[in-house]
């Protein structure tokens, strides 16, 4: 899992994180601590497929949802969200 945040956040930012099976990222727009555009989601699997992907966003929160399974074996749900808390970008993924 992984937790950042960023204070006083502005600009375009590309929100990512690189896991053992997927790297998945998207690209936000901040201005006066809100989002004011989110894009660009891509992903890349490693030994596992994406069965179902989503991609919401407002004017507090952009999040990403891959659902993925591992050869059969292994399934689970990889999420790379990014929030507006005040003016302090909160990223998270798991």
């Amino acid at each position: 899992m992984w937790d950042s945040y960023y204070n006083n956040a502005s600009g375009t930012w590309t929100i990512y994180y690189n896991s053992p099976f997927i790297y998945r990222e998207f690209k936000i727009k901040i201005a006066n601590s809100l989002i004011t555009s989110a894009w660009g989601q891509n992903y890349t699997t490693i030994g596992c497929t994406v069965t179902n992907e989503s991609f919401i966003w407002n004017s507090k929160q952009a999040t990403y949802r891959l659902n993925y399974e591992s050869m059969g074996m292994t399934s689970g749900i990889a999420v790379l969200q990014a929030t507006m808390e005040g003016s302090t970008l909160h990223t998270y993924a798991n």
